[in-house]
């Protein structure tokens, strides 16, 4: 892996809820590789928020893996340079966040900490090829927080993989999140927290 590229805004509605207009081109940030971790399909997994964070939200997002590397790669092709998918979390200290923004810096720092980015176990492409169509969901504590599905995105997948690839040189195990939907929402201590998309179903408490 060389990168982790994520796509913000990417859902109409939780633009809104931002307070943010939806842009007409994908916006782009990415994650350090270092703050990614890697859970499997089982429900008795811990992981660590940063504690220095005062309020650490939640985003829910789609995420797939690059097979093979590639740079201007047509909207046609761009699929065959995916060769699985699953489902995670984007981490996002959101006072550190908004506070950037409001001064006009960059909010890096805000997105890379210790596990921000956090993404299940993969399922092969060819063996899900509901994905577009099937629901993505996070519970939190047994409530239902987001859910949505990749239609619901601005931008599908062959747009942002075209897209990306004509701004970074895409490299084999790059991961891309797909951006989250409405619902995104403080993460405390102590939750315990779900996250199914299809065949894909993991949980986790979180602590600090």
């Amino acid at each position: 892996m060389d990168k982790i590229l994520c796509l913000g805004k990417n859902f109409p509605q939780h633009a809104a809820e931002l307070g943010e207009t939806q842009p007409n081109f994908p916006v782009i940030f990415g994650k350090f590789p270092s703050v990614l971790l890697e859970l499997g399909p089982y429900s008795d997994q811990e992981v660590q928020l940063c504690p220095k964070a005062l309020e650490i939200h939640h985003e829910l997002e789609v995420v797939f893996r690059v097979s093979r590397g590639g740079h201007e790669i047509p909207e046609s092709l761009a699929m065959d340079h995916i060769d699985a998918v699953s489902v995670g979390l984007d981490l996002t200290d959101r006072p550190l966040q908004e506070q950037l923004k409001r001064q006009g810096h960059p909010w890096t720092i805000a997105k890379n900490f210790r596990n921000a980015a956090i993404v299940g176990p993969f399922v092969p492409l060819g063996e899900f090829p509901e994905h577009l169509t099937t629901p993505f969901s996070l519970e939190v504590d047994g409530q239902l927080r987001q859910n949505a599905t990749l239609k619901d995105a601005f931008f599908g997948p062959s747009q942002a993989i075209a897209y990306l690839s004509r701004r970074f040189a895409l490299a084999k195990g790059d991961l891309i999140y797909m951006g989250t939907p409405t619902g995104v929402a403080k993460l405390d201590a102590g939750s315990a927290v779900r996250l199914t998309y299809g065949p894909i179903d993991y949980s986790f408490e979180t602590h600090l």
